[in-house]
């Protein structure tokens, strides 16, 4: 007897108007590689709108995956009627009490880590870009001085990789 394997996400961001995707892994030609896996992919945010939304038939829906990004006063309002909802929102609620659980960061130096990483990432960005601006401009250069001493253009776009039409600028220019 072969197990039967179930993976399941839980995504943010992704954009998709579907709240649930199913997957099989697969080869490009289709080949179903592993037969007996299944990857479930829900969308949290379509879920989680359906709650402030107030989407009464897709809470009851999804419920179980709503209220794991719920804050506490929603998370009470949800969970009440239902025993295991309860029951979960009084573990949750345990957990977020302990020491262990309190954040050690305030939101605001969170967004301030974030946009750090994001400044630092647009730096490299950037850098990468000037240098290959550098490259493109100092290769212009180069087939221009090589244009007025009268060396081929397709020797020219051969070895510097500037197409002809390119180079017939550069010349008339």
């Amino acid at each position: 007897m072969v197990s039967e394997y179930l993976h399941i996400d839980l995504s943010y961001g992704m954009h998709d108007e579907k709240e649930c995707r199913e997957y099989y892994v697969m080869d490009k030609d289709g080949y179903l590689y592993i037969k007996n896996m299944k990857i479930i992919e829900y969308n949290m945010d379509r879920i989680t709108k359906y709650w402030y939304n107030g989407d009464k038939k897709k809470i009851e829906e999804y419920k179980y995956l709503i209220m794991l990004g719920l804050d506490r006063d929603s998370l009470n309002t949800l969970a009440e009627g239902d025993k295991y909802m309860e029951e979960y929102t009084k573990k949750v609620e345990e957990l977020n009490d302990r020491d262990a659980y309190t954040p050690w960061i305030t939101p605001e130096e969170d967004a301030e880590m974030i946009l750090n990483t994001e400044k630092h990432i647009s730096f490299d960005q950037g850098v990468a870009q000037g240098i290959e601006q550098g490259k493109e401009d100092r290769n212009i250069e180069v087939a221009k001085a090589l244009l007025k001493k009268g060396v081929s253009m397709e020797l020219i776009s051969e070895t510097i990789g500037l197409s002809l039409e390119q180079l017939n600028q550069l010349k008339e220019a």
